[in-house]
């Protein structure tokens, strides 16, 4: 597989189980009417020599009532599920073979940026192009052409195409190292919060949540909550709580990251006190911790 870097990585050998066909799944929208996974590589029958074993074919053997819309995607370089270009062709016309008898819509042609530099960027896009163009030829018409996720939606135009797949920059978080959320002018939309759960005389507090509520553990002596509206330092975090330099009171709001923006820490900041990316941060939060939807009017 090729490295977001450019560079490919040692020959991996996969073990496949190999019994006879159950299911196979394909994620569904019925409100849209769209399939959301559609050229997967099935293992399992390639394994055991199914010519066909990619899902274009568990589609046609599903006999939908209605056609389903589908999104084709070329493999452009970062080599996670899209078809190879040398299969392009091929795909294609098992596609509009499909369209014809009424199974499927091609709705979309699509890519995955490697997001290993500006040329592997341009490279990828020219390679998109030419798999549009090459469908094209072949008689699909998608509505859709589709290529830049969050970092390429903001830097690079050229890759915006119909649409853009924001992913972590919708959260607020920057997906550069050169630029942060807030300096790009992206709002932090999650918080993450506690209270003060106990406290003493010794200016030493404890928050309720810890590392099995997704609280990075390893986020170091640097590491800051907003407790009473002011920064504190973490001294420890624990299973279910967090030790904090604070002489804060009893059932005082304890905010690990996110609003109000500009005071309480960001999950960037989160992500270089415990040496990792935003992304981690935020994503961490347990399934225990209880998730309140606020405000989301357009503002």
């Amino acid at each position: 597989w090729t490295r977001f870097d450019g560079t490919r990585s040692r020959t991996v050998t996969r073990a496949a189980f190999v019994s006879g066909d159950a299911v196979t799944v394909l994620p569904y929208d019925p409100a849209r009417d769209r399939v959301l996974v559609v050229e997967q590589f099935r293992s399992g029958p390639f394994a055991r020599g199914d010519a066909n074993a990619w899902q274009l074919e568990a589609i046609e053997r599903a006999k939908p009532t209605r056609p389903l819309r589908i999104h084709l995607k070329i493999d452009s370089g970062l080599h996670r599920n899209g078809i190879p270009p040398e299969e392009w062709e091929a795909a294609v016309r098992c596609a509009l073979d499909l369209e014809r008898s009424g199974v499927v819509e091609i709705t979309g042609i699509w890519s995955h940026l490697a997001d290993a530099g500006y040329d592997n960027d341009r490279d990828a896009l020219a390679e998109l192009l030419a798999a549009v163009d090459q469908a094209a030829a072949l008689g699909a018409r998608p509505r859709l052409v589709h290529l830049a996720a969050s970092s390429a939606g903001i830097r690079e135009p050229e890759a915006r195409l119909d649409l853009v797949r924001f992913g972590i920059a919708a959260y607020g978080i920057s997906p550069f190292d050169d630029e942060t959320g807030l300096e790009l002018g992206l709002e932090p939309v999650m918080t993450v919060k506690s209270t003060v759960v106990a406290w003493g005389d010794d200016g030493i507090v404890q928050a309720g949540a810890g590392f099995a509520d997704g609280i990075a553990p390893d986020a170091g002596p640097e590491a800051e909550v907003l407790v009473g509206g002011k920064r504190a330092r973490i001294l420890s975090v624990d299973v279910d709580t967090c030790t904090i330099a604070s002489d804060a009171p009893h059932g005082s709001e304890v905010v690990f990251f996110g609003a109000p923006a500009g005071l309480a820490p960001h999950a960037e900041e989160w992500a270089a006190w415990a040496g990792t990316i935003g992304d981690e941060i935020v994503t961490r939060i347990a399934v225990r911790v209880p998730r309140v939807a606020v405000d989301a009017t357009p503002h």
